[in-house]
């Protein structure tokens, strides 16, 4: 029994061990792996120092920098904006640095997700910009050298974006509005093919103020590309009058909406189902830490959020018996929605549990991918029990699940035995006592 339940510890031990390392890579990939804000004040963008990820200086004679920067409802921003101030099919580019490449969003199969905040002015009526990752810089009319390809966003007389593909020529998806004179968030979802074959598409969004990702995109387009050759960030704008017609700031790649949103990963807890008293904190960031006090023997039910692409997160929790009644058995359940709407998960979403463990209960028997039943102690009336939880994210960039958890009392013959064994044991200590 004894080597049976240290092999059930050193087991659950790696497990942990893999837990942290796996959430602590998820809080890495939690931020812009390219990030430009223009934070250089030579009012020529020629020449610049670029921002994280970027390589080099940017090209772009006819490009000036100009503060303050452009702002959008609660997007982190600082540093400059840039327009075209010298001419009509002017282009500025910088060279992509190693990290986008080295995060894996370059694969094949791979989520790419890009954001900027672009304005055009109302004086500007014949305006129309492109931007793009590729292999050079986009030119409006010539498109790419030959050879050339690319993928990203064309905005067009101040009045409509598309998603656009460039080999050599440009061709875009359909239009969606785009007020003048104001600040827009372009946001586009990049998803490679799967292999050199397949189609790779983009997806266009315009999220508002809130920064609420929209469900449908405002512009979608799909092309065979090869992606592994891109190494160029470049726009390019024409208009008439030329000067202030277009700006440009607070550009952003990264693995997931939150990482170009400037949201950092994080778990937060939602609505809850049940009497039992709760606090909770978040802190470090892939680790939720909570108070709970249970009033009673019913279920207690908790959402739990987890944004950032987080790969996986720790649960500590203390648990105080407030019940009145031992406890002999707890169990956690994974699933969706709360009381009687309640529904386990199937584990075959990627969510579920990797490690759980207890001070106060001996064993842990993992039922199913989404539950755990905790036994082999008993938890009296006023005591604390500790729990440590590891788990397992779907791929996505924000998770809502339920936690559940219900504590379970003895059988009543299984009651009646503890009751005459603890009195025997007072017995036993009075007389010890007398003697």
């Amino acid at each position: 029994m004894k080597t049976t339940r240290n092999m059930m510890r050193a087991t659950m031990a790696a497990a942990a061990l893999v837990s942290i390392v796996l959430a602590l890579s998820g809080s890495l990939q939690a931020a812009a792996v390219i990030y430009e804000p223009f934070d250089d004040s030579e009012s020529n963008l020629n020449g610049n120092a670029p921002g994280t990820g970027l390589a080099g200086t940017w090209s772009g004679s006819s490009y000036t920098v100009k503060s303050p920067g452009l702002s959008f409802g609660s997007l982190p921003t600082s540093g400059n904006y840039v327009l075209n101030s010298g001419g009509a099919l002017r282009s500025a580019s910088v060279t992509l640095g190693p990290d986008l490449a080295g995060a894996g969003l370059l694969d094949h199969g791979a989520e790419l997700w890009f954001s900027f905040l672009a304005e055009i002015q109302t004086a500007a009526t014949n305006t129309a910009y492109e931007f793009s990752l590729g292999t050079d810089p986009p030119s409006f009319f010539s498109g790419m050298p030959a050879g050339g390809q690319g993928i990203g966003v064309n905005l067009w007389r101040g009045t409509g974006v598309e998603a656009a593909t460039w080999d050599n020529t440009r061709t875009v998806g359909s239009r969606q509005t785009l007020a003048a004179s104001s600040t827009a968030l372009i946001v586009g979802k990049i998803k490679w093919g799967a292999d050199a074959s397949a189609a790779d598409t983009i997806e266009v969004y315009l999220p508002g103020t809130d920064l609420v990702l929209p469900v449908t995109p405002a512009s979608t387009k799909s092309a065979v590309l090869n992606q592994s050759l891109f190494d160029t960030l470049g726009f390019d704008g024409k208009s008439s009058p030329y000067d202030g017609a277009a700006r440009i700031d607070e550009i952003r790649f990264g693995a997931t909406y939150d990482d170009v949103i400037g949201v950092a990963g994080g778990i937060a807890v939602g609505e809850t189902f049940g009497d039992w008293g709760l606090e909770w904190s978040n802190d470090p960031t892939e680790q939720l830490n909570l108070v709970k006090t249970a009033t009673d023997l019913l279920p207690f039910d908790k959402e739990i959020t987890v944004t950032g692409g987080l790969e996986s997160i720790i649960i500590d929790e203390t648990v105080l018996n407030a019940s009145g009644t031992a406890w002999t058995d707890y169990h956690l359940i994974l699933g969706h929605d709360l009381g009687g709407q309640f529904e386990p998960i199937d584990g075959l979403d990627g969510l579920a549990f990797l490690s759980a463990s207890s001070t106060a209960f001996d064993g842990a028997i993992q039922v199913s991918p989404g539950e755990f039943l905790f036994h082999g102690g008993l938890l009296a009336p006023g005591e604390e029990a500790t729990f440590r939880l590891e788990l397992t994210m779907p791929q996505g960039d924000q998770v809502t699940f339920t936690l559940r958890q219900i504590p379970s009392v003895p059988e009543p013959a299984t009651m009646g035995l503890l009751t005459l064994a603890a009195a025997g044991l007072g017995g036993y200590v009075r007389r010890r006592r007398k003697a």
